[in-house]
């Protein structure tokens, strides 16, 4: 899934103004007319909706947290088959060696048992090392849940009222090129639309407002 702290350079206690600020030092580096950065001035603004909204950060936070354990426990069954195979393969090394130490090649054979024994030693010593690393991430797993459990729960709020004198949720995009006029550029994305007004703009969700930044202070708003 997408990382819209890491797209907007937050972290995941960030509040709405260090996101608002974010958002807008991003805005001014991803052109949405520039081919090359269109993709992610998308992206970021994507990003501050889902995150400036508290019924739609949680529902992504609940998600995003949920991602991460898959990872953490993804890592750990990789790490965890690796270094078992490492160990049995070591092991089949050392019994080769006691076999060539019975055909009367003890002096060369003592020294590679001796280095395969080091070898084996050291691969233990690593899989103790990646135990503790293991019981460090399922800590993290924990703290992750944790915080999830906090997370409060925000009824969404929406209006289907007629913005006939401002900008409100529910508004039609008729009703906001009344209002404001044509937008200096519009931004798709699926059934979504950014109307954009100098660094302020509002987004629609099929044709009806869901949405809006006035950084400039600019919109007109009910």
């Amino acid at each position: 899934m997408e990382d819209y702290y890491k797209a907007l350079g937050v972290s995941l206690h960030a509040g709405k103004e260090e996101i608002r600020e974010a958002y807008k030092e991003k805005a001014k580096i991803y052109n949405p007319d520039n081919e090359d950065t269109r993709k992610q001035f998308i992206l970021i603004n994507h990003a501050y909706e889902i995150l400036t909204d508290d019924q739609k950060r949680i529902k992504y936070d609940q998600e995003y947290i949920l991602s991460k354990q898959q990872d953490v426990t993804g890592v750990k069954r990789r790490k965890g088959a690796t270094f078992s195979y490492l160990l049995n393969g070591a092991l089949v090394f050392a019994l080769i060696g006691v076999w060539y130490s019975n055909q009367n090649h003890n002096s060369v054979l003592e020294k590679r048992y001796g280095k395969l024994e080091q070898v084996y030693k050291d691969l233990k010593s690593t899989l103790s090392d990646v135990q503790d690393e293991n019981i460090t991430l399922t800590q993290k797993n924990s703290d992750l849940q944790s915080q999830l459990d906090k997370m409060p729960v925000v009824a969404a709020s929406t209006s289907e009222e007629t913005g006939a004198d401002g900008i409100d949720i529910g508004v039609s995009q008729e009703d906001v090129r009344r209002i404001m006029g044509t937008p200096s550029s519009v931004t798709k994305l699926g059934s979504t639309e950014i109307w954009n007004y100098g660094l302020s703009s509002v987004t629609f969700s099929n044709s009806k407002v869901d949405g809006w930044r006035n950084f400039d202070n600019n919109l007109k708003l009910k």
